[in-house]
């Protein structure tokens, strides 16, 4: 006998209504994805659309890709199983042009209908666009040049923001950040400068009677307070407040956040400490020195937002130049496109006559307005926000519970907005609960748990909570939540705390795949590495985590932590590649010479400097060196010409693959700490520059690369091990990835 699912009235109507717009607010694992390719496919099944005027809008590119496997998989389902001719002509002819549909992320999608009508907006015809990596250039090289330019112009801002002690640089991330909203004008009001030096007085007096509490000696470790006291005395003694700059400089330094006074770290005051903690910082910050710096960034921040402005329109007018798009400009102009052209919008709106969008719940309002556009009933209407979708045009999937605000713009009120656009259009909204994913049991816990706390927040700001109904069964097990505690370690070592929760995990997940029941509860159950994941809630343990499985033996990958820059044997590739491209630069080449691919000590560096010896491979040993020490540097040196042949004659991944070769250096990974995963890395190097060879790059452009990915802390590429991708390894990622 068939399931009665909860939610299968709704489920009916996503199959049958097709001429409705519908919004559908679906849990995890409450199978909204299938629910989309199944209307889809209905849609084409009841000769209501032609493939080619379908879209489906996702968030990723894989989940495009899958997407499209799936929407294959169920037409041909349904075509089997089709009795009728006419609905099996539909089926097959959709099958044979399912890449007339159009099935990706809303960034490509804008960049079609750009590429199909550029002039319109300005656009070379020929116009690429910019990945994360190369937008991040971008703006770099767009911000110095702005900056040089002002320079040259002397531009009077300059002098006016040394007064205020700024240096250009430190605007570098509000001209970033302002880079992802540009669609969004700037507001301010003229607001009066206040002069900081009564206020600055006030915080010389607090500090110095505040400072006398500081034990002597300090601390080893002293607490932010007692870090940000030292440093305003160590500058009231150098550079006093006779200048603005100076004034604003002393009160940021006290401009401190929460949990800036660790009582213990005041011994023997630490009742001096707690009423520092609770009354006296306090009460400084909120009478003093917050209104005080806030007053003055008001009065500032004209002069600071016009200037990033400037700043703004010159990198656009540099990118549109050079024919480069960045994906908020495939937004904006597609948006701009869509509002001022309402005959193009009648010509897209025939092409695509249905839009099927997956997480919707990550939806910025640009990309809203993008959709309404396409959808609207009248395409005359140029403000987006009064646009009502066409009958059956619409179709949504999201759970407000899954959408990561402020994350590339989603919005609560976007996704709310549109909801009332599609009831206004005569649309519904429908809600999907049931868990095909967890157990019943699971499902229970999870809606105990997180009622409450979802119940403490104003439902203005925060998605309601919608109870799971479980369609697995409650499971082996009398519950799927088990609890794994450790003892309170001293003084909350978050270093410590890590190392013996990852060992107890380990511990556990070990237990489970031997099936040893005294350690872990499940342990009557099969299981396999594949079956378990651990989340972190941040990326700096991870690899402690990773460390605790390897010493078990079990097989592990990791994602989200983002640390290829840190790798060993990358920078030790760098330093060599380094040292062949600046062949008479000795630098490079000592630090190549010291570094764990060679192993030299001073004291041998230092021999060859003595004995007359040049730091320069392409040149002679001295002979009068010890003879050991000479062959060691003859190895090197041999070896280097040999990587400079190689890197002549070879693609750059070939060469570097040459290298590692040489060295051992992929076999000696293996076998050393964290072998799976430092192996891995070095695959994924390898990867890297297959990829970059394939835009036709050298191995010196490559080289550079690598230095950005070493260098630039914003230049995130994750690890991998040896079992990345496998389904055999235990999972390991923080929570923001998965």
């Amino acid at each position: 006998m068939a399931i009665k699912l909860t939610d299968q009235k709704a489920r009916h109507q996503i199959l049958t209504d097709l001429d409705r717009n519908l919004l559908v607010q679906a849990g995890a694992g409450a199978g909204k994805t299938h629910a989309l390719v199944g209307r889809m496919v209905e849609v084409i099944r009841t000769g209501r659309e032609d493939v080619q005027h379908i879209a489906a809008i996702t968030f990723t590119k894989k989940a495009a890709g899958e997407m499209r496997a799936r929407f294959h998989e169920a037409l041909r389902e349904t075509w089997t199983a089709a009795s009728d001719d006419v609905e099996r002509t539909y089926l097959s002819e959709a099958i044979d042009r399912i890449d007339q549909c159009y099935i990706g992320t809303i960034h490509a999608f804008c960049a079609r209908l750009l590429r199909d009508r550029p002039l319109e907006v300005g656009l070379p015809p020929n116009f690429t666009e910019l990945d994360e990596r190369g937008e991040r250039v971008s703006l770099r090289e767009a911000w110095n040049a702005f900056v040089l330019d002002r320079y040259a112009d002397r531009d009077p801002r300059l002098d006016t923001f040394d007064s205020w002690g700024f240096r250009t640089e430190e605007l570098f991330d509000f001209f970033r950040r302002r880079s992802q909203f540009t669609d969004v004008a700037l507001a301010w009001t003229d607001v009066p400068p206040t002069p900081l030096s009564e206020p600055a007085d006030r915080a010389r007096e607090w500090i110095e009677a505040t400072s006398a509490w500081i034990p002597n000696p300090t601390v080893e470790r002293p607490d932010r307070l007692q870090k940000a006291l030292i440093r305003a005395n160590t500058f009231l003694r150098n550079r006093g407040l006779d200048s603005e700059s100076n004034q604003r400089y002393l009160l940021s330094l006290l401009d401190l956040r929460s949990g800036a006074v660790t009582l213990k770290r005041w011994a023997p005051h630490q009742a001096k400490a707690r009423e520092i903690r609770d009354t006296e910082l306090p009460k400084i910050l909120a009478g003093t020195i917050r209104p005080a710096l806030t007053q003055w960034r008001k009065s500032i921040y004209p002069t600071i937002a016009a200037f990033v402005d400037e700043a703004i329109n010159a990198h656009r007018e540099r990118r549109f130049e050079a024919g480069t798009l960045t994906f908020q400009d495939l937004l904006v102009q597609t948006a701009r496109l869509l509002a001022e052209q309402p005959l193009l919008r009648r010509d897209f709106q025939h092409r695509y006559r249905r839009l099927f969008v997956d997480e919707f719940q990550d939806t910025d309002p640009l990309q809203a307005e993008i959709l309404l556009y396409l959808t609207a009933d009248n395409p005359e209407i140029s403000d987006w926000r009064e646009c009502r979708p066409r009958p059956g045009s619409l179709f949504l999937v999201g759970d407000e519970k899954q959408a990561i605000y402020r994350f590339r713009r989603a919005d609560l009120d976007v996704f709310r907005d549109v909801r009332e656009r599609i009831r206004e259009s005569g649309g519904h909204t429908l809600d999907l609960n049931t868990s095909f994913r967890s157990f019943g049991g699971l499902c229970d816990w999870i809606n105990g748990a997180f009622e409450p706390v979802f119940e403490r927040f104003d439902p203005r700001y925060q998605a309601s909570f919608s109870p799971l109904a479980a369609y697995r069964e409650p499971g082996p097990h009398p519950s799927q939540v088990v609890s794994l505690t450790i003892d309170k370690i001293a003084g909350n070592d978050r270093t410590l705390i890590a190392k013996e929760d990852a060992g107890r995990i380990a511990r556990f997940i070990g237990a489970s795949i031997a099936q040893d029941e005294s350690v872990s509860a499940f342990a009557l159950t099969e299981a396999s590495p594949g079956d378990f994941m651990i989340l972190t809630r941040t990326t700096g343990q991870l690899t402690t985590y990773a460390r605790a499985l390897e010493h078990l033996g079990i097989p592990f990958s990791i994602a989200g932590s983002g640390k290829l820059r840190e790798s060993e044997d990358l920078h030790d590739l760098i330093e060599l590649l380094e040292a062949v491209n600046t062949p008479h630069n000795p630098i490079p080449l000592v630090g190549h010479l010291r570094g764990r691919w060679v192993g030299l000590g001073d004291d041998e560096l230092y021999a060859v400097r003595s004995y007359d010896g040049h730091f320069d491979y392409r040149g002679e040993v001295p002979t009068s060196l010890p003879s050991d020490t000479a062959a060691r540097i003859g190895n090197a040196f041999g070896r280097l010409k040999r990587v400079e042949r190689w890197l002549q004659t070879h693609p750059p991944s070939v060469a570097i693959e040459l290298i590692l070769e040489d060295l051992g250096i992929l076999a000696f990974a293996t076998i050393m700490p964290m072998g799976s995963s430092r192996a891995g890395n070095l695959f994924r190097l390898l990867a890297l520059l297959r990829r970059w060879e394939t835009s036709g790059w050298n191995w010196v452009e490559c080289l550079r690369e690598l230095q950005d990915l070493r260098d630039d802390p914003e230049y995130k590429l994750e690890e991998m091990t040896l079992e990345s991708g496998a389904d055999t390894a235990v999972r390991l990622m923080n929570l923001h990835q998965a």
